[in-house]
């Protein structure tokens, strides 16, 4: 049994991996958009990265989290922590799907994450690494107030790794 606590939002729910969601995972890893986090990918390797989030959960205790709106009870995406082989930290990450952009749900839902890793998980000023020519989610981490610390590799990517600032068990 994978225990993932329930973070809310005013507008969000941010609740743990289930076989539901696949459907929504799918279509955005068929998208052009998914090629930032290794898209696109079929079905079966789109189940492959649910599963991949259940089980980061039950390893590291600590993992993604599904974004669900509140008032409507559509998959928007998901955030969360991971710690990819590789990687000396563990990374505060986000994907929106399709139609889900440019509404701040992704602010809301990274700014929960990190207060909550912060107090639950004691992983305080967190690391997002970042693909230098993807301009939005440079511009995302200057909404979030992360800061460019270095030049980085993961997974043998070259990256640049921000900091996010400290939240000190509080909410962000």
């Amino acid at each position: 049994m994978i225990r993932v606590p329930v973070i809310e939002t005013p507008r969000l729910i941010l609740r743990g991996p289930r076989p539901a969601d696949l459907a929504a995972l799918t279509r955005f890893f068929r998208s052009p958009r998914s090629h930032i986090i290794g898209g696109p990918k079929g079905r079966v390797r789109s189940a492959l990265v649910l599963l991949g989030m259940a089980a980061h959960w039950l390893r590291r205790g600590y993992g993604y989290w599904q974004i669900v709106v509140r008032a409507t009870g559509a998959r928007a995406g998901a955030v969360g922590l991971a710690r990819f082989p590789g990687a000396d930290e563990p990374e505060l990450g986000a994907f929106l799907y399709d139609g889900h952009e440019g509404q701040g749900i992704a602010l809301e839902a990274a700014r929960a994450a990190r207060a909550h890793a912060a107090r639950a998980f004691g992983i305080d000023r967190v690391a997002s690494f970042v693909n230098p020519a993807n301009a939005r989610a440079v511009a995302f981490m200057g909404r979030l107030g992360a800061t460019f610390e270095r030049e980085g590799r993961v997974a043998g990517h070259a990256c640049h790794i921000y900091r996010h600032p400290q939240v000190g068990g509080s909410p962000a």
